[in-house]
């Protein structure tokens, strides 16, 4: 199955600047989600390598060919909707076969009692149906065939859709936000089927979504966008470890990476509330941030001082909510249960950062040097 391949594409709707010169490939078989807020240009991103927009500028190529100038139909590929689009007098049988019939049966082998005894059309038929149900039964849809949609749940709507997608077997799967219409239990068992089958079929599949834990989830890398930018392509952990800006930082991680302002002195040594931290910065001096995901602050004795606000507590492990004197916003600290449970009765603790993210003040990435860790 071919990739896709994007050259510094751009698209602009009127006075506003919707793709700003993006450029990706999408490898052989890997599920690559697209990830940002609404407004980012992700949708019309894949609406342009569908066929369904046309770029101001750049290329688009799936496999080896440029595909700028074909149609739509063109393109050999599958997409699925945030809304469905299921034919309502269709059968889900008709609804999932409609692609195989197009491409399959001519116009005079479609039509309803002619069609039906020209020669090949019976054969090419039951093909298909056995093409459906091939399809249908990993999705859970086989006792569902004969019903309409109106009579399907959302949840049952939406694996038609990715069935009627699949059956065609084509160059690569578009899915827009394909779950932002089912609950939190059926997101869940639709996006590891998605995976499933995706991985199974070996088909390049190009996922939009604005849901992080969704992205990380399923996808072998994603591309983080922003303002019709790409900010950042990577594996799902180097997003979370090593982002190479504050704006990807902040969009990955549940809950959100603390920021503290700090302050870098010449040598590259690093104060944040008159405390002197276990880092140095190798380059830059002056104000800057530190981001410090909540696993990598730690309760010690010389650590700087913070009241805690709230336990939140989640099962396998606790958050910690805190105020720190000086730093707007609340700081927060992941524990385990037993560990949180001690800090009940003690208002005032200090923390100290375990391991930290440096950025300048536009928010570009400041490389860390570990010096001797304080001692305990």
């Amino acid at each position: 199955m071919p990739g896709v391949k994007l050259r510094d594409i751009t698209k602009q709707f009127g006075t506003t600047q919707v793709l700003r010169g993006v450029s990706l490939a999408v490898e052989e078989s890997e599920f690559l989600a697209i990830l940002g807020p609404s407004g980012c240009g992700k949708s019309t991103l894949l609406r342009i390598i569908a066929g369904l927009e046309t770029a101001d500028s750049g290329e688009v190529f799936i496999g080896d060919r440029q595909v700028d100038s074909l149609p739509a139909k063109a393109r050999d590929l599958a997409m699925v909707f945030q809304s469905y689009a299921l034919y309502p007098y269709m059968t889900v049988a008709a609804n999932i076969a409609l692609p195989l019939e197009m491409r399959r049966l001519s116009a005079l082998q479609r039509l309803p009692f002619l069609g039906a005894i020209l020669p090949g059309t019976r054969a090419a038929r039951d093909l298909i149906a056995r093409d459906v149900e091939a399809v249908a039964s990993p999705l859970g849809l086989q006792g569902l065939l004969g019903r309409k949609p109106a009579q399907l749940s959302g949840g049952q709507r939406q694996r038609v859709a990715l069935a009627r997608a699949m059956v065609r077997h084509p160059a690569a799967f578009l899915m827009d936000e394909p779950l932002s219409n089912l609950d939190a239990r059926l997101r869940a068992d639709a996006r590891a089927e998605i995976v499933s089958l995706t991985r199974r079929l070996g088909v390049t599949t190009l996922y939009v979504t604005h849901d992080q834990s969704e992205a990380m989830a399923m996808a072998d890398r994603v591309a983080v966008m922003e303002g019709g930018n790409l900010l950042q392509l990577a594996s799902p952990q180097t997003l979370y470890d090593d982002p190479q800006s504050l704006a990807v930082a902040r969009f990955v991680g549940t809950p959100p990476i603390n920021i503290w302002t700090i302050e870098i002195a010449g040598n590259g040594s690093i104060t944040c509330c008159g405390q002197r931290l276990p880092f140095h910065a190798k380059s830059s001096s002056g104000p800057a941030l530190m981001g410090l995901r909540p696993e990598n602050l730690e309760i010690h004795q010389d650590g700087i001082p913070a009241r805690v606000l709230r336990l939140e507590r989640l099962g396998m492990e606790t958050l910690v909510h805190c105020h720190i004197a000086g730093l707007t916003g609340t700081t927060i600290l992941r524990l385990t249960p037993s560990a949180a449970e001690q800090l009940i009765g003690f208002e005032n603790v200090k923390l100290m950062p375990k391991k930290a993210l440096l950025f300048d003040l536009q928010g570009n990435r400041i490389a860390v040097a570990e010096s001797a860790r304080i001692d305990a």
